[in-house]
């Protein structure tokens, strides 16, 4: 979800990591540099790439290194670009 920072005349990139989690829903918003991306493409990519990352780091965190592997829970993570 970008949107256009008129001071810089550049597209700040916004991403809205959203997942359910014992019953209750949860958002994460994310936002990235505000004088970088001249073209709203190249915003987007990095917000999807930024929403990645954060989801990455965060299923990461949730597991310790010597769980037991076939109790834990399956993840799915999907990415997409909205336009307004």
């Amino acid at each position: 979800m970008p949107r256009l920072n008129l001071d810089t005349d550049c597209w700040i990139p916004y991403a809205e990591v959203s997942w359910e989690e014992e019953g209750i829903k949860r958002i994460q918003l994310l936002s990235g540099p505000s004088d970088r991306f001249k073209v709203i493409d190249q915003a987007e990519v990095y917000a999807v790439e930024m929403a990645t990352a954060w989801i990455d780091a965060e299923v990461m965190g949730k597991f310790h290194p010597l769980s037991d592997p076939a109790q834990a829970e399956p993840i799915t993570a999907r990415a997409s670009i909205r336009r307004p």
